[in-house]
């Protein structure tokens, strides 16, 4: 995540993130340490603000859309497997 957000392309999954937060698509990152630090945090604060996001939406219907896609995305893949 640290990676991405600070355009460190050392391998090909994050070279991969940095060309679509290039090209303005979708990202959607899941994050699996918890409990959160700081670092972690700020690591995050500085990926929302590279994606901007329209004023006219609230917060419910981008979480709505948010986890839509995530739940979209994961039964595409098991229908793949």
């Amino acid at each position: 995540m640290s990676a991405i957000a600070t355009g460190i392309s050392s391998n090909l999954i994050v070279r991969a993130a940095d060309v679509i937060l290039k090209e303005r698509r979708k990202l959607i990152l899941l994050v699996r340490e918890m409990p959160f630090h700081l670092g972690h945090l700020r690591t995050m604060t500085a990926l929302a603000e590279m994606a901007p996001l329209s004023p006219r939406q609230c917060r419910d219907s981008i979480t709505n859309q948010k986890l839509s896609s995530i739940l979209s995305t994961i039964l595409l893949i098991v229908f793949l497997i």
